[in-house]
């Protein structure tokens, strides 16, 4: 039985941007702190949820 053995180097994947329909323009998603009115890193980033009896759980996202 012949085998035919090909490269998997190809990039394969598509990828999908966002743009503004007005003028083409890219659109970009920037993470900001609303306390201190900076952009912050992904590492910084958190999720929060509110448990019973108004108790705050926080973990990193990563």
């Amino acid at each position: 039985m012949p085998i035919n053995v090909v490269s998997a180097t190809e990039e394969h994947s598509i990828r999908f941007q966002q743009y503004h329909l007005e003028d083409i323009g890219r659109v970009r998603v920037r993470k900001y702190c609303e306390v201190e009115d900076r952009e912050v890193a992904n590492a910084e980033i958190g999720t929060v949820h509110w448990a019973a009896a108004q108790t705050m759980v926080r973990r990193p996202c990563h």
